[in-house]
């Protein structure tokens, strides 16, 4: 399975934070999951600025009729606040999936006092 990893963080200059996320995700390729990491080329400032969030998502929804024309089985936001998540899956014919969607989907599972 090939999953898009999509980032909001501009890797230019957090070529850090690339490269960790990069080797975290790359653990999992034992178990026949293959992340592609990608961060933003321009932008990068959506942690801090909803303006920026909204001009960063334009990129993003590219990436993923990018990652569904080479023929990804997947999309990952990796953003916590899921931006584009819903614009992305009309545009998509790969499921695309968000780590605050899921998050959350997982704690209500977990235990049945928490509601979002």
């Amino acid at each position: 399975m090939k999953i898009w990893y999509q980032s909001f963080a501009n890797f230019n200059r957090l070529s850090g934070y690339g490269k960790a996320i990069t080797k975290y995700l790359h653990g999992f390729d034992k178990s026949g999951i293959h992340f592609e990491v990608h961060g933003l080329k321009s932008g990068g400032l959506a942690d801090q600025y909803r303006a920026f969030e909204c001009f960063d998502t334009a990129e993003v929804l590219r990436n993923v009729r990018l990652a569904n024309h080479r023929k990804f089985d997947a999309v990952a936001i990796g953003n916590i606040l899921d931006p584009g998540i819903r614009e992305a899956r009309e545009i998509s014919e790969i499921p695309v999936m968000g780590l605050c969607e899921s998050s959350l989907m997982i704690a209500s599972l977990m235990d049945g006092m928490f509601h979002w």
